[in-house]
């Protein structure tokens, strides 16, 4: 679960007795890296930046990158923020979880923890 990303053509990374120094060295045209972050930060002007670790907002996820000598990657942000019960079934809440009930058999088909639920009150 990811509450922020941000997707850079910048390679961010903390360098230095405790990560003193953030190195944003850029990427290759057909590549861009995807960061979970806390804030949005502008382009870093020059590719090494003092500040102190604790203030680097950037933690890698992961990179994708298109064939060499291509543009960069198109991409999609799906944002799934919890689950629903099947089509076709009744949410019943029970305890901690919510249990998916077929309405002909009356029996439990799915459950949801209560956390990750996003369907209407039952």
């Amino acid at each position: 679960y990811l509450e922020r990303i941000e997707i850079r053509d910048q390679d961010i990374q903390g360098h230095g007795i405790g990560g003193t120094l953030i190195d944003s060295s850029p990427l290759p045209t057909e590549c861009l890296n995807i960061y979970k972050t806390f804030t949005a930060a502008p382009p870093f002007p020059n590719n090494t930046v003092p500040t102190a670790a604790i203030f680097n907002p950037y933690e890698f996820v992961a990179q994708i990158c298109s064939d060499v000598g291509c543009p960069p990657p198109e991409y999609t942000v799906v944002c799934r923020c919890g689950e629903e019960c099947p089509a076709g079934t009744c949410a019943v809440f029970c305890g901690d979880h919510v249990c998916c009930h077929d309405p002909n058999t009356g029996n439990s088909v799915y459950q949801i923890p209560l956390g990750e639920y996003s369907g209407g009150d039952s």
